[in-house]
């Protein structure tokens, strides 16, 4: 069975009387070999069925134990039963694994008082220090409080300071002799000034071999500074980024042999040398940027520039082309052009494009970019083009209003087109499981239809029945409107395929608007019907024809295979208020 070292799943309401000293893992749980093996991995963030896969992985490798580099559960819940749901969540996640488990916070554990609180009582201590196999091991709490006793939240603290230095110091002066030593921390904190001009020479002097982070959600190798090797391994829930910049699912696995040790990193069911993406390489190759372009019309031509940023100290060249497997019905011009960037300057690559018809946007053109390497060969990454809003949900008026009862059978979608398809947020490929929306209003709601195609009815995720859960980790749909010309903001619908739903202002669950769903099935679909009353979208009366505002839906497909797909894809999160479609009141 696994043990979580320190871990006592006692519910104490005190605290103990140190954050500071020696913690988890206590050493009689480990043996004295002076060989062995642990995986670090961070930002697991509250991801379940995900961390029960990787356990598997990690139970077949069988390190020496589990370091979690902090952001265990996705947090910043203001309702207690909700938060304990969260890490008895987490538990059951990693409760099968077979080697001890080490746990810091991150700043989705710890966001508050309470939170605080909570963590300690399930996992004690936040920093500590424990040996294994002749080789010490420093838990640092990045979390730590500021000068004024408030938690920080959503940002970084200045670095390691006061009594949490004063403790470092101290157990690196008594684990000199270590032979080897490793330090773990949520937050990059080696990023900032005061790390390289405080934290750094102590780690110098002491000899210190290696610290890992969280906290952003990528792998990144580090110059070695002073013998001192640098990592952020992030990558233990659903990254949102770029691969080529490290932003994918992994793990590392660090090997120790003697006074030595090599780190692998690990992407489910393959594995990477340590060097898959390093600072330098980064540094190298300039960033492109392209804004978005209109959606031309059937023989108009619209401009495309892309722009090759180069921030860094050498001259650089780059081959941009069009990609040609990509995007069939846009037409580029011209093809492949060759640029040499100077050093901390930007040089702007001019095409243009045409469309054989707007209803064939998605997915828009996209361009490779080329940039020469010496060891690895050309280093290629493909940037999609984005395209501005352009899809556009009439709302007719019905003569009568039609009943919320599940069944989409009644005349009041009559005069209603369906809004379809749905696209995947990067415009990539149409849902592989359709979805068709319809609208209507009278002069007392917002009403809408939703047909979403399943070929496995029995296989819905359901778990959440209560109001304000998250429903988008069930099958659902969400319904963003964001009724003002500025878009600033916004009221969210999320109703799971029973009807339960989560609704917010401006991402405040705490306020709850007037609706009505009712959910039902069909052999090969989940229904809805929703009534949102006009006044809960901020109208004192049913707003007049011609009126328009933002709108975004999206559905979540939270069996096997997952798919998030929107009506007006944002190149992001549901919520880029900016990318969505418009909605019109129709007579």
């Amino acid at each position: 069975m696994r043990k979580i070292i320190g871990l006592t799943l006692i519910y104490l309401f005190i605290l103990p009387i140190s954050s500071f000293g020696a913690g988890q893992p206590s050493k009689s749980a480990l043996k004295t070999e002076k060989t062995f093996k642990f995986i670090v991995i961070g930002d697991v963030q509250g991801q379940t069925e995900q961390t029960r896969k990787l356990v598997k992985e990690f139970n077949s490798l069988a390190p020496d134990f589990v370091v979690i580099v902090g952001d265990l559960i996705h947090g910043y819940e203001n309702r207690a039963e909700r938060v304990k749901k969260m890490w008895d969540d987490f538990d059951h996640s990693v409760e099968k694994l077979e080697v001890p488990l080490v746990t810091m916070p991150g700043n989705h554990d710890i966001w508050d008082d309470q939170s605080e609180k909570i963590y300690h009582r399930r996992y004690g201590k936040t920093t500590f220090s424990f040996d294994h196999k002749g080789a010490h091991f420093i838990i640092l709490n990045s979390e730590v409080r500021g000068p004024d006793q408030k938690p920080i939240v959503d940002s970084q603290p200045v670095s390691i300071t006061g009594e949490q230095l004063e403790w470092l110091t101290q157990d690196l002066a008594k684990n000199k002799d270590a032979k080897l030593k490793f330090i773990f921390l949520h937050k990059p904190l080696f990023q900032r000034r005061h790390w390289k001009e405080k934290i750094q020479p102590l780690l110098a002097e002491y000899k210190v071999n290696a610290v890992f982070s969280g906290h952003e959600h990528v792998y990144r190798k580090y110059p070695v500074i002073d013998g001192v090797h640098y990592y952020i391994t992030g990558g233990g829930g659903w990254p949102i980024g770029e691969k080529w910049q490290g932003a994918f699912l992994h793990y590392s696995l660090v090997s120790v042999s003697g006074n030595d040790f090599k780190l692998a990193v690990i992407k489910p069911g393959a594995v990477a040398a340590d060097d898959i993406i390093t600072f330098e390489e980064i540094q190298k190759i300039p960033t492109v940027k392209i804004s978005a372009i209109e959606v031309p019309r059937p023989g108009e031509q619209v401009p495309i520039e892309v722009r090759i940023v180069n921030y860094s100290e050498s001259t650089t060249e780059a081959t941009v082309m069009p990609k040609e497997d990509s995007a069939a019905h846009w037409n580029i011009s011209p093809g492949p052009q060759t640029v040499t960037s100077k050093a901390k300057s930007t040089i702007k690559v001019h095409f243009s494009a045409t469309l054989d018809s707007p209803q064939l946007a998605y997915p828009g053109p996209k361009f490779d970019v080329a940039v020469p390497h010496k060891d690895k060969g050309p280093l290629e990454r493909t940037f999609p083009v984005p395209l501005k809003p352009f899809r556009i949900a009439q709302c007719p008026k019905t003569a009568t209003a039609p009943a919320i009862d599940g069944k989409l059978d009644d005349n009041g979608w009559t005069g209603s087109t369906p809004l379809d398809p749905f696209y995947t947020p990067d415009t990539e490929s149409k849902s592989k499981f359709p979805t068709e929306v319809r609208l209507a209003r009278d002069n007392q709601n917002l009403y809408l239809s939703f047909r979403c195609r399943e070929p496995n009815p029995a296989g819905l995720v359901t778990k959440y029945k209560e109001r304000d859960w998250p429903m988008w980790q069930d099958d659902s749909v969400e319904i963003i409107i964001a009724p003002d010309r500025d878009r600033k903001t916004f009221y969210q619908f999320d109703f799971n395929a029973n009807g339960a739903v989560y609704d917010a202002y401006n991402q405040k669950p705490d306020w709850n608007g007037e609706h009505t769903a009712k959910p039902g099935r069909e052999k090969d679909a989940w229904t809805l019907e929703v009534a949102i009353r006009w006044k809960t979208l901020g109208f004192e009366k049913a707003p007049a024809p011609g009126t328009t505002m933002g709108l975004q839906i999206a559905r979540f497909r939270n069996q096997e295979p997952k798919e998030l797909t929107q009506w007006s894809p944002t190149y992001g999160g549901n919520q880029r208020t900016n990318q969505f479609g418009t909605l019109i009141i129709k007579d």
